[in-house]
């Protein structure tokens, strides 16, 4: 949100530029045909005089804020005044013609299309037919003349439409220039590969106005999303990395189907690191010349992620070395004195008269046996000093696909899990992640709720997972039979295959509880 009030105050500001641009160039023309005019038509200065107030007010009121009313209103004004003056001064050989124009394009800011184009032609169609007939009586000399007039108008129409059609394109270039900017000026302050990816991807659904994009790094061991990671080992195994241009491809996805993307690799000084891909569907497609956007966000992405994986490296290594020191510190010096304390011990347990009392016995072997226990503590905290650390696992990336979707929706969202799923079936881990995603994209879509509770909970036999929202609910009998049910349907059909099963239950005002198991161990694959 806060990025659209930047992005919309950029765009204000640039209007307002445009807006002084355009009333200097109003002057220099408007000064220029000034000393034409009075050069050429002497004593005629009443309209000019309105024209020259008019200027003046709006030069004056260009320092501060007007409504839309307002502005038509001076315009309409304006236009009249231009009316009367071309009409004197010979329509299209008169000096105020470029002058004129330069009003229409004031007007271009608020109107536009139909609606402009057809006040264009009305306005200067009226006028060389009042010409016409008023100045040029002769039927023949009427004819010539309104062929050539029709044929500037025809000139005059085209140019402005060229014009319009120009800046049209110029302020959307520059929104997408402003999303970039913003973009690579934003991703500086990022951490971590994984929500440069998610920054990525918004940005460039914002440039194109497509949902569904994903940015995948084939060097990203750490990806927790899994259908980014899906679609890696997809691209992956069809070879299509190896390729250097943009391209539409066919893959077979998840439940066996083809699905058309379009690829566009990332490229770093070291070859194709990555992809921007996202799922073809009807009107959607990018422009060759569109390309150059995507071509600069992967190159910045390329950079960035070069960054992270230094930092990364440089920060492990520094992890790595200070826990090497830490644990070799630790062994050189608490265990090794614990070592010997046990050895003197021992020592003296041995050179203790044999005439000696019983509780001297029991207190040296509980001073030994704490000895020990310590000493053992110090090598379990050493060894854990030299561990790797603990693998990720689908609770991770449950809870990021949680937070991307519901990021920015104004929510409240409670996300629970139990258990310790270890060496999960990765096509049982598949379908859970495809039934959290089909049912919060079904309730962020239709349900109006403000709090959304995600429970998934894993024992030795089977995944149970609870998804409750406080929305409006619906007639379960009724929904069935709308295509909006289509994929939690289709969801269901896949926990059915898996030997699970999926409940709805819901009722007008009350929420839905969407409830899936599904038993552990391998899933049969689809298709």
């Amino acid at each position: 949100m806060e990025k659209n009030v930047i992005l919309e105050c950029l765009m204000s500001q640039l209007m307002k530029d445009l807006n002084y641009y355009l009333f200097g160039f109003r002057w220099i023309v408007f000064l220029i045909s000034l000393l034409y005019y009075m050069g050429n038509f002497p004593y005629q200065y009443t309209v000019l005089i309105g024209l020259i107030i008019l200027n003046l007010i709006y030069t004056i009121l260009l320092f501060y804020p007007l409504n839309r009313q307002t502005s038509l209103f001076l315009i309409g004004a304006e236009l009249l005044l231009d009316y009367i003056l071309l009409y004197k001064t010979g329509v299209w050989n008169s000096p105020f013609l470029l002058y004129t124009l330069s009003t229409f394009l004031w007007l271009n800011i608020f109107w536009s299309g139909k609606k402009f184009f057809s006040l264009f032609i009305f306005y200067f169609s009226t006028l060389a037919t009042l010409k016409l007939l008023i100045d040029f009586p002769s039927p023949e000399a009427s004819e010539i003349l309104m062929q050539k007039y029709m044929l500037q108008l025809f000139a005059f129409f085209g140019f402005v439409f060229l014009l319009n059609q120009f800046f049209r394109a110029f302020k959307k270039e520059y929104r997408r220039g402003m999303v970039v900017y913003r973009y690579i000026k934003t991703l500086a302050e990022k951490k971590d590969l994984q929500s440069s990816k998610i920054h990525t991807e918004g940005a460039i659904s914002k440039l194109f106005a497509i949902g569904d994009i994903y940015v995948l790094s084939f060097t990203d061991s750490k990806e927790k999303d899994l259908l980014r990671n899906s679609y890696t080992k997809l691209i992956q195994a069809g070879k299509y990395t190896k390729g250097n241009h943009p391209n539409e491809i066919v893959v077979r996805n998840y439940a066996g189907e083809k699905e058309r993307l379009f690829y566009f690799p990332v490229k770093s000084a070291s070859g194709v690191i990555g992809a921007v891909v996202y799922p073809l569907r009807k009107g959607m497609k990018i422009k060759r010349y569109e390309y150059l956007y995507l071509y600069l966000i992967g190159k910045v992405l390329a950079n960035k992620e070069r960054e992270l994986l230094l930092e990364e490296e440089n920060a492990k290594s520094l992890k790595e070395d200070f826990r090497k020191k830490m644990a070799q510190d630790m062994h050189d010096g608490i265990a090794q004195q614990l070592f010997f304390l046990n050895a003197m011990l021992f020592k003296l347990k041995m050179n203790l008269p044999e005439e000696r009392s019983g509780n001297v016995d029991q207190i040296l072997q509980d001073i030994e046996k704490q000895v020990k226990g310590s000493h053992q503590e110090i090598r379990d905290y050493i060894k854990d000093l030299r561990d790797e650390g603990k693998k990720e696992h689908i609770f991770d990336a449950i809870d990021q696909l949680v937070k991307r979707l519901t990021a920015d929706k104004g929510l409240t969202v409670r996300f629970h899990t139990s258990g310790q799923p270890l060496n999960e079936d990765p096509d049982t881990v598949l379908i859970i992640y495809r039934f959290v995603q089909e049912s919060l994209n079904n309730t962020l879509k239709h349900a109006k709720a403000t709090s959304i509770e995600i429970s998934l909970e894993v024992t030795q036999v089977q995944w149970s997972i609870h998804i409750l929202d406080n929305g409006i609910g619906f007639d379960e009998e009724l929904t069935n039979t709308k295509k909006e049910s289509l994929g939690l349907i289709g969801m269901s059909e896949r926990i059915n295959e898996a030997g699970g099963t999926m409940s709805v239950n819901s009722n007008l005002g009350t929420g839905t509880k969407i409830t899936a198991i599904l038993p552990r161990g391998r899933v049969k694959a689809h298709g």
